[in-house]
């Protein structure tokens, strides 16, 4: 995956850190763990199609990537 930074604030005033460009939920899963190990404990994944988002679990029936239990 492209594992580009970026930050941003959101409608809310929170500032946000997105991290990394995806094709499969494992790998997005496999940075997440990374990241809760650095102490980031509200670390998500969350999932775009054609710039809107999404759920993840949409996401992975439609790519039919369903290899990893998920809370969404």
């Amino acid at each position: 995956g492209d594992h580009r930074f970026n930050q941003f604030t959101d409608h809310r005033g929170l500032t946000l850190f997105q991290v990394g460009v995806f094709s499969s939920y494992p790998d997005a899963e496999k940075v997440r763990q990374e990241i809760l190990k650095k102490g980031i404990p509200e670390a998500f994944v969350v999932a775009y199609e054609n710039h809107e988002r999404i759920s993840v679990t949409q996401a992975r029936e439609r790519t039919g990537d369903l290899s990893l239990t998920l809370k969404d």
